[in-house]
């Protein structure tokens, strides 16, 4: 069978892009949902500088201090509004921190259009998140003196643990989806090739019928998706995460492969074209990766379909019972599509 192998190449050094920049997307993830926790911020704190206009200066100059964030005092608003108008200042903070029973407000001035305003914003939340907790600690001593306190801290806090909610939810799954789509692109490849240069027609006159000839080329390229899912799989175990429930990740990863092969087989059978089936095919492809989002799915019944939420949950250690019925229809569409390459497959010789 003939496959591009540029497009297999390109692909793979897309994936293997996909793994190499897992750290840099996780950096990032923990940097906008948990900048507490981050410390690629530390090292670039010190490129910011904030005015600050409050009579409470201690509790600023400890948490700023701290996050080695450049700051000023200023004695009114006027000025330090103008300093951040002529771009002396990338931030200024204008408020008073109380210890009484109502809250403190605080109000924050960031420019528009600056190239520095996400990273000032990042490293500013991260100094709120610190001052709340320090005035936490210190009301709960006011206002709650019977309310036992304590201090905890996590276990086995690891360089790779603020990374690992973004290899389970997006590199793992993604990388053991992307086989699938893969072997659906090469059967259209391997079908409509021999087609346009009619070869086909040589495969014919072999004492092969057309089904034959098509299931070879799903074959093929479902046996190649199949052992990139294993290996993709081995490498992330052994030097990223651990996945759970392998033996299933590799059966629906199988499951996955062979609808999408079949999809493919079907969409270049009907349009004997490559470049009018790989169209389609990708569009229906970006249809597919959308699911695969769990942030695209908005309805719980959907995103209990989604291949990345299962894949995600059985890599976590979920029982398999819980995916029952995701299973068996993907069997079912499995069965389906097969039958349907079946009954199309004749047409391989059609004009």
């Amino acid at each position: 069978h003939y496959y591009d192998s540029n497009l297999f190449h390109l692909l793979f050094l897309l994936e293997f892009l996909l793994v190499s920049s897992s750290g840099l997307l996780s950096v990032g993830y923990v940097m906008f949902t948990s900048p507490e926790h981050s410390s690629a911020l530390d090292g670039m704190s010190g490129l910011i500088h904030v005015g600050v206009v409050s009579e409470s200066r201690d509790i600023f100059i400890r948490e700023l201090s701290k996050n080695s964030i450049n700051h000023i005092f200023y004695g009114g608003a006027e000025q330090a509004l103008s300093d951040l108008r002529n771009g002396l200042t990338d931030a200024v903070i204008v408020g008073d921190i109380g210890l009484g029973s109502d809250p403190s407000t605080l109000t924050v001035y960031l420019p528009e259009n600056s190239p520095k305003a996400p990273l000032t914003s990042l490293a500013l939340r991260k100094a709120f998140l610190g001052m709340e907790s320090s005035l936490r600690r210190i009301k709960a001593d006011i206002y709650a003196v019977d309310v036992s306190h304590f201090e905890y801290r996590i276990i086995n806090n690891t360089p790779a643990a603020s990374h690992i909610e973004i290899y389970y939810l997006f590199t793992l799954p993604l990388l053991l989806f992307i086989p699938a789509l893969i072997s659906g692109s090469l059967v259209i490849d391997s079908i409509t090739q021999d087609i346009e240069s009619k070869r086909i027609l040589n495969l014919i006159l072999a004492p092969m019928n057309p089904f034959q000839i098509v299931s070879g080329k799903i074959s093929s390229s479902f046996i190649l998706s199949f052992f990139q899912s294993i290996v993709w799989l081995a490498i992330l175990s052994a030097t990223l995460i651990r996945a759970e429930n392998t033996i299933w990740l590799i059966v629906f990863c199988a499951l996955y492969s062979a609808i999408f092969a079949n999809l493919g087989a079907l969409i270049a059978l009907g349009l004997k074209k490559n470049k009018p089936s790989q169209i389609i095919y990708t569009a229906a492809s970006m249809a597919c990766i959308s699911l695969f989002s769990p942030f695209a799915n908005v309805h719980p019944d959907l995103l209990a379909q989604s291949p990345a939420f299962i894949i995600a949950r059985l890599a976590t250690g979920s029982d398999i019972s819980g995916f029952a019925g995701q299973l068996f229809a993907l069997v079912l569409l499995a069965l389906f599509s097969f039958f349907a390459v079946f009954s199309v497959s004749r047409r391989i010789s059609d004009p």
